[in-house]
């Protein structure tokens, strides 16, 4: 992982039509705003964050609420990124067995580590 801006994709779990973005961001570390389109899917990926360079093993990602929709998301609401999903190019955050609310903003902040 280095210190250039990874990218970042929107999946089904953001809805049709999601605005998407990674702010303050290296493969270390950024915030990630994610507003829902129409139709969010459950359990379904909501962003693919691909890393700017290339880790030589999965690395641990911890990810934190950063805004007070995210801070609201509970139980069956709650996202997750999972260690077994995670290589050494990219992450995703995934819905959990409840969608997200369309035409909602929900802010995260991501840390990398080995």
């Amino acid at each position: 992982g280095g210190g250039t801006t990874p990218t970042i994709s929107a999946g089904a779990g953001a809805g049709t039509g999601p605005t998407i973005t990674i702010t303050k961001a290296t493969d270390l570390s950024g915030v990630i705003t994610v507003t829902t389109g129409t139709l969010p899917s459950l359990g379904a990926t909501i962003a693919t964050v691909t890393f700017a360079a290339a880790y030589t093993t999965a690395p641990k990602v911890i990810l934190y609420n950063s805004g007070p929709n995210s801070a609201a998301l509970s139980g069956a609401t709650m996202v997750y990124i999972s260690d077994a999903n995670t290589t050494t190019t990219t992450f995703a955050i995934t819905s959990g067995t409840t969608a997200l609310t369309p035409a909602t903003t929900y802010t995260f902040t991501y840390f990398v580590t080995q």
